[in-house]
């Protein structure tokens, strides 16, 4: 009888499929679960700032002012959106997360949120009516951001 110690050739080639099989199930769906998880964070968000509209038009309402917030990127540092409304803000990213779009029309401004540097939906606030709606977007993301 002979006394093996090492593997075969075989053996070696088994184990290389196998993880080669693994890894081609494993990667693409640990790719859609990280943009699964930008999108729950986009969402939070946005319930975030939907909550934070209503709170600043509220506790102006109780001030004597009936107006809905002027701008939602006032706040104490130019580093961060929705300052006006969230406590700490959002930091910008344009790679993923949201960026400020510059509008020329003064009740408007818009807000883009990129996933893998591509935006896949805008949002525009309205400050006469307070709306933030998503207004136009890649594929469903409109529909399964404001869900």
């Amino acid at each position: 009888m002979v006394n093996r110690k090492a593997f075969t050739m075989i053996e070696i080639i088994f184990v290389i499929v196998v993880l080669g099989i693994l890894a081609g199930i494993a990667i693409p769906k640990m790719s859609a679960t990280r943009d699964d998880a930008f999108i729950a964070k986009a969402k939070a968000t946005i319930a975030s700032v939907k909550s934070g509209i209503a709170t600043t038009r509220g506790a102006n309402m109780l001030a004597g002012n009936f107006k809905y917030p002027d701008d939602l990127n006032a706040s104490a540092t130019a580093s961060t959106l929705f300052g006006a409304v969230l406590q700490d803000g959002v930091i910008p990213s344009s790679t993923n997360g949201w960026t400020h779009v510059v509008n020329s029309n003064a009740q408007l401004e818009n807000f883009r949120f990129n996933i893998n540097s591509v935006t896949v939906a805008t949002f525009e606030y309205n400050n006469s009516s307070g709306g933030f709606n998503c207004v136009s977007g890649t594929g469903t993301y409109c529909v399964d951001l404001t869900k």
